[in-house]
């Protein structure tokens, strides 16, 4: 294929299998006769089609922003407060839940939840060593079973012991039982 090099006051404005130049102040670009290209309407960069979301409802199907910009308007809706209510209601509804179940027995969910715990392990070594403290001591008999336990906080069926003291060797067995809930909030507040 011939390159085509335009200057840097030439801007493609639409190209298919016939190209239409602009004059405008864009950077120097290159690209080739018979690739698909587009604009994008958010950061006004020319890229080949495979840069862009497949959009099925448009007239050429592909989404008007970069796969980059798109990404990027993401992120920025999902850390305002509409974005996070919307993800969580998501995530709470049942075809969420269905999803993340769905995903999480797959080969791939199953190595992205190693890899979690791992980095946690990995960041965090005696929490890690006090959990399997409590495991042990629960298994001789030293703790009673988690399931024949009330939260501390809101009297639900507990889940999980909380190290309210902390970490240190001295506390590994000064536990109280807790639901999910409740332990993660007390992790989120800090106590």
């Amino acid at each position: 294929m011939d390159a085509i090099r335009v200057n840097k006051n030439t801007r493609v404005n639409q190209v298919s299998s016939r190209t239409h130049f602009v004059r405008s102040d864009s950077n120097l670009i290159d690209f080739f006769i018979g690739d698909k290209m587009k604009l994008c309407t958010k950061c006004h960069k020319p890229k080949i089609l495979s840069e862009f979301h497949i959009d099925r409802t448009k007239k050429d199907g592909h989404r008007p922003d970069c796969k980059i910009c798109d990404s990027l308007r993401s992120r920025l809706y999902a850390k305002t407060e509409k974005g996070r209510a919307s993800h969580k209601r998501s995530n709470n509804s049942e075809k969420g839940k269905a999803s993340r179940k769905r995903y999480s027995q797959t080969e791939k969910g199953k190595l992205t939840q190693k890899a979690s715990h791992e980095r946690t392990y990995t960041r965090y070594p005696e929490r890690r060593k006090a959990i399997i403290a409590v495991n042990n001591a629960v298994k001789l008999g030293k703790i009673p079973n988690i399931k024949t336990r009330k939260c501390y906080f809101c009297y639900e069926q507990a889940q999980q012991y909380h190290h309210y003291k902390g970490y240190e060797l001295k506390f590994w067995l000064d536990v109280i039982p807790t639901c999910r809930k409740c332990h993660r909030y007390i992790h989120k507040i800090g106590a």
